[in-house]
């Protein structure tokens, strides 16, 4: 897909500008956004995913197109997706109906690919658990298999494996990636960890905490942590985020 931003701003009060003349074309398929704290990342995702329309907000400047479409248009297609940090399962329900309560919500009939979203997150044997019979990795694969219920083109991810150790994040993005590439999904996520944003995505933006882009590194495939290209793009981003926060 085609992501277009142009001359994007936006504030939830005036005089303090969140994000400030944002202009990029996005095509990578996996995008990471990291900067500082309260620069404006989960309000980017949130412009993207049309929960902030521009109808509603006095201080949104700019245009966003999704594949042509405004974001709020591309959402009611039913073609975007969202997880929090937190997973939020419905207790009463047990994993296969948390999974396939988005397609039940749009009066769409649940189809085979549900039993195989258990497969690829590894909960086919657990298709009957409760929410609280679930550990909490379990709980975020629910999350993360239900993102995909509905087959989104653009999945956005608000830092929703900042909380686990790295064991499991490890196992998060193995299943991320199975899963993405499986219904060849856009991934756009929000992350505080600069490694985890150059191994796992080809496209990485850097924020400053004034809402302005200040670096986009785009790489054609996930970088090696181990690999002399990997630490030299840590140490430049690094280097800008401490810089800006101290200037």
């Amino acid at each position: 897909m085609i992501i277009r931003i142009n001359q994007l701003s936006f504030s939830y009060e005036a005089m303090h500008p969140v994000l400030n003349g944002i202009t990029m074309d996005l095509t990578h398929s996996t995008i990471a956004i990291v900067g500082p704290s309260g620069c404006g990342k989960s309000t980017l995702l949130r412009l993207l995913s049309g929960v902030f329309r521009k109808s509603d907000y006095k201080y949104y400047n700019g245009e966003i197109t999704l594949d042509s479409l405004a974001p709020e248009q591309y959402n009611q297609l039913g073609k975007t997706g969202f997880m929090f940090q937190e997973p939020t399962l419905f207790p009463n329900l047990n994993v296969r109906d948390n999974i396939a309560l988005p397609l039940k919500l749009g009066k769409t009939k649940p189809m085979d690919h549900v039993t195989e979203l258990m497969t690829l997150v590894g909960l086919e044997k657990y298709e009957q658990y409760l929410p609280h019979q679930l550990s909490g990795g379990m709980k975020s694969r629910v999350a993360l298999a239900r993102t995909f219920s509905t087959r989104p083109s653009l999945l956005l991810l608000d830092e929703p494996f900042s909380s686990m150790d790295i064991v499991r994040r490890v196992a998060m993005y193995q299943e991320l990636k199975n899963l993405r590439e499986r219904f060849q999904t856009t991934v756009i996520m929000v992350t505080h960890d600069i490694q985890e944003a150059l191994e796992h995505f080809t496209h990485v933006i850097v924020l400053n905490k004034r809402g302005q882009v200040i670096r986009q590194i785009q790489n054609h495939e996930c970088l090696d942590r181990y690999s002399s290209e990997f630490h030299s793009y840590y140490d430049i981003i690094r280097h800008m985020l401490i810089t800006d926060d101290a200037a």
